[in-house]
């Protein structure tokens, strides 16, 4: 309950004499409110609103200090995952940094850098070792962008080498099957006898994903029966400082929606 002092404008003692200026006075009182008497219960709901607070009403004299604190602020909201922030949704320093944390980047590369050859592969497909990667979707709905560069030779100068991406064991991104021609989801030729063929694929992998379960993506490859597959490798891998010794790349970016 607010405390309201009032003082009278003028106290005579018994033998003063009582002028008009004295008498004028007692009409005259003063009113003090005491310090911190207002309570929740004396604020009527609705009777403080902008109109009341106008003009720089509220000054640095009128915030007494250590009364707004930082524990005060940060109260107004505190969603580590800001999912039901609206456009007029405070936030917080904890709130901002674990959203963006959320959302960095969620990449995954393989590299393979030793030579890998395959004899007479017969249309078989093998994987190719160290070209395997495993990522775990930080969002259901999210996208799997597949990249890929492959640096590749046969001894073949008629026949080329097929690739194909594997997605947990089964085959992706595939072109549509045309009689006895083998889908796949790239080729590369013949470079030269001492030049590899340098080949890969984009691909946005829509499939079915589910948040925190891992994916593995590889990359298998083949070629014509009597034709040996050569990865980072040329035909001709002669001894000398013209022969190349490329690398070869698989990697794989969440794409968030």
């Amino acid at each position: 309950m607010a405390t309201i002092t009032i003082t009278p404008g003028n106290s005579f003692t018994a033998t003063e004499t009582v002028t008009s200026t004295k008498l004028n006075d007692l009409g005259s009182p003063t009113a003090a409110l005491t310090a911190a008497s207002i309570g929740t219960a004396d604020i009527a709901d609705d009777a403080i609103t902008p109109a009341l607070i106008a003009g720089n009403a509220v000054t640095t004299p009128a915030i007494l200090d250590a009364n707004v604190t930082f524990a005060k602020l940060t109260d107004v909201i505190d969603d580590d995952t800001m999912a039901t922030a609206t456009d007029t949704t405070l936030a917080t320093s904890e709130s901002i940094k674990a959203y963006i944390d959320k959302f960095k980047p969620n990449i995954v590369q393989a590299v393979k850098t030793d030579i890998f050859s395959i004899l007479t592969p017969n249309m078989v497909f093998t994987d190719i070792p160290d070209l395997e990667v495993t990522i775990t979707p930080k969002f259901s709905n999210s996208k799997i962008l597949i990249s890929s560069t492959v640096n590749s030779s046969n001894n073949s100068g008629s026949h080329g080498t097929i690739f194909r991406y594997v997605r947990d064991g089964s085959a992706i991104a595939l072109g549509d099957a045309r009689g006895s021609r083998t889908p796949c989801t790239f080729g590369s030729g013949y470079g030269g006898q001492y030049t590899p063929d340098v080949a890969g694929m984009d691909y946005l992998d829509s499939s079915s994903l589910t948040a925190g379960t891992p994916i593995t993506y590889k990359i298998q490859v083949t070629s014509e029966g009597t034709a040996d597959v050569l990865i980072n490798e040329v035909n001709s891998d002669n001894n000398a400082d013209y022969i190349p010794c490329p690398i070869s790349t698989l990697t794989v970016t969440e794409i968030y929606q």
